[in-house]
């Protein structure tokens, strides 16, 4: 893990770290607040960061009953970043040949333009996430990318896009339905969803 708890204290690991950011990471350390909530909130950011496409975050979201709270989350910050201009509203990009049939992978603008240098420096653009209107009910960027980000694990009806309060139906989605004495053992506490029967 980037932290590593010696000597009774909690330190940065720095093989993770290049020089010129330990000093912000050890600060991050030393800013967390040893109660247990925020404590506990570090503890599955550090989870996020450390485990990020291994698989292996959904489990521990569910065991801490945070799935649908941090999926929420995400679509709530995709929301954001289309209206705040995060995302980039036009991607450039320069041609490899004069035929201009091969883009130059190493010139497009992913992120943001390179210093001097305008739109008009570039061969081509193609439209990006950021072109978006979240009050066209026709918008592909809301109304279709965003609803299924997870939508398996917690459906992807509209009130699962964090703009209305309303949770989604399905909460926990697993691969194989739980079983029944497992569901009567918790006295109501579990149950299926996506029309496993108990």
């Amino acid at each position: 893990m980037p932290f590593a708890y010696v000597d009774g204290e909690w330190r940065v690991a720095e093989h993770f770290f290049d020089s010129a950011d330990l000093t912000e990471a050890q600060a991050y350390i030393n800013n967390i607040s040893s109660d247990k909530d925020s404590f506990f909130d570090a503890i599955v950011q550090e989870n996020a960061w450390e485990l990020a496409g291994e698989g292996m975050r959904k489990w521990d979201l569910i065991r801490w009953n945070l799935l649908v709270p941090k999926i929420k989350e995400s679509k709530e910050l995709y929301l954001q970043y289309l209206q705040d201009g995060t995302f980039k509203e036009t991607v450039y990009f320069n041609y490899s040949d004069a035929a201009k049939t091969q883009i130059d992978m190493s010139s497009i603008t992913w992120y943001t333009d390179p210093a001097d240098i305008t739109a008009s420096d570039y061969d081509g653009s193609e439209s990006s996430y950021g072109s978006s209107d979240i009050t066209d009910t026709n918008d592909t960027q809301v109304y279709t990318n965003l609803p299924s980000i997870s939508s398996g694990l917690v459906g992807s009806s509209i009130e699962s896009l964090g703009i209305s309060g309303t949770e989604p139906s399905v909460v926990n989605r697993y691969l194989m339905p739980i079983g029944s004495t497992t569901i009567s053992a918790s006295n109501g506490t579990l149950q299926n969803s996506y029309g496993y029967t108990n």
